[in-house]
This record gives C-alpha cells, structure tokens and sequence, in this order.
C-alpha cells in the first residue's frame, strides 16, 4: 500500500521527545520517573499517528492530481486552451488545500510546463518564460522512474531558487509521481511542494503542552527543529556540518541509532526517541 511504499523511499524523521532535559531529579522516587516516562511515550506516540496522517492524506492528493481529467486533456491535445484549464484547476486545488508551495507539471526531460505559486494565498499560474528546467534535481532524476501509482517523498530540507536559499527559509518535502496518459505512456512527472512548516508547528504546539522538549532530526542527525534555530538545517548550509544531535550528544546518538525507538536515561539527559 502507500505507507509501506513511502516507509521504503521516504528519509527517515527521527521525533525526540524530552531530548534535552538535565536530570536533577537522581534521587526522586522510581514512580516520578516512570511518569514521565510515561508522558513522553504517549507525546511522541501522538506525533507518529500525525505524521502519518499527513504522509497519507497528501499521498492521496497527488494522486488524484495526477488522474485528473484536465491533464489527461492536455497530454491528449497539447492545446494551450486545455494546458490553462489544467492551471486554473492546479490554482483551484492550490487555494483550497492552502498547504503547498507549488503544484507543477514536468515534462519527461525535466522542463517545467506548468508551474503554480501559492503566493501566500493568492495562486498564480507562472508565465512560460519563467519556467525552469529542473531534469538535474534529485527529485525529477527519482520520480520520473517510478512506476504508475508510485510516490517519491524528498527528504525535509530548505526550498532552492535558482541555485540559491530561498530567504525567508521555506521547509519543503516534495511530493512527485509519473503522470501518465490515456494510452499509458508516461509523459512526465506531477510535483508538490509542501510546505513543512504546517508540520513543524504542530510539532511545536505537541511539545509546549509536554514535559520536555521535542526535537526533529533526519536520518543524518541534523537538526529540522531543535533547541535552537541557529543549529537548524546545518546540512544546507556551507559550515554546517557540526550541527549535529550526534556531535552534542555522542552517546545518546550512539544508543538511538542502535534502535528505531526507545527511551534511555544517561548524564547527557533523557531521551525518549522513535523513529
């Protein structure tokens, strides 16, 4: 099904609840701990459960995206009436669902054909002239060989514009599929930019109501959401590379990724981890 394809392609998240909490507390009784213990298996199990409702409910848009009658109209015509029929569906779904950066057609070498900007609220259909070729990016070289019906999901990293940091800094996953034609031949790929910053806000929301402090790492060890902002997606920028749970917390790191969930006490804190 679609979660088990997206378990196998998608980068791991690694959701730490209570990472970062100094232990002064030795010498409580054993039922405190186990409290709190308790309170931040039940926090992170929580945003398991969100997360995946996420994954799956933009799995499905893309999908649907993909069959709809609109394109398939204009892969079968290639008529510029019916390519901005599918742009004012693209803008329609775009305004509605209010969670993705960019909805975008690519054709099989990568050249963007239709590309729409949410544009805080107000979509708007990208002129011709302005469309880029994007067949050197990681995302179209992994979508475009898939199967029908099949989703790659990015890692979570930092929007790109023209070779550059989009300022402000957008958290993006992408979201691309074939989009294939009425004869079944694929003819490209449908794109989704969404927009992570709707998931690390409630993240953000889930661990202001805990005990602790919830941290969000990929599958490298840096930092998506940490204690501070600073450390934030070390991995996009020049210099970065010690930004790391891993460089902050050698043994805890060394112990978490020894299993995909789990919860451990040591000097450096407590940790209660799944992957």
């Amino acid at each position: 099904g679609l979660i088990k394809s997206f378990l196998i392609i998608f980068v791991p998240l690694a959701i730490f609840a209570g990472g970062i909490i100094e232990f002064l507390y030795h010498n409580e009784d054993t039922s405190l701990k186990k409290s709190i213990k308790q309170k931040e298996l039940n926090q992170l199990n929580t945003l398991e459960k969100v997360v995946t409702n996420y994954i799956k409910a933009i799995a499905i848009d893309i999908l649907v995206i993909s069959k709809h009658d609109a394109l398939k109209n204009y892969l079968e015509t290639g008529s510029a009436e019916h390519l901005a029929a599918l742009g004012n569906e693209f803008k329609w779904f775009c305004r509605i669902k209010g969670i993705y950066d960019q909805v975008r057609f690519l054709d099989n070498t990568g050249m963007e054909i239709l590309r729409v900007n949410f544009d805080d609220g107000d979509p708007e259909t990208v002129p011709q002239e302005y469309l880029q070729f994007k067949g050197e990016r990681y995302y179209f070289k992994e979508a475009i060989q898939l199967s029908e019906n099949e989703i790659f999901v990015s890692p979570f990293d930092l929007n790109i514009e023209r070779g550059k940091i989009e300022l402000p800094i957008k958290p993006m996953i992408r979201f691309g599929t074939p989009v294939v034609d009425r004869a079944g031949n694929t003819r490209g790929i449908l794109l989704l930019n969404y927009l992570g910053a709707d998931l690390l806000r409630f993240i953000d929301n889930v661990s202001e109501k805990g005990g602790g402090i919830t941290i969000l790492l990929n599958a490298e060890g840096y930092y998506l959401r940490g204690l501070n902002s600073d450390d934030e997606w070390g991995f996009m920028y020049e210099g970065g590379t010690d930004r790391t749970f891993s460089s902050h917390y050698p043994n805890s790191w060394k112990k978490i990724m020894a299993s995909e969930s789990g919860q451990l006490l040591n000097d450096e804190g407590v940790f209660t981890h799944l992957t």
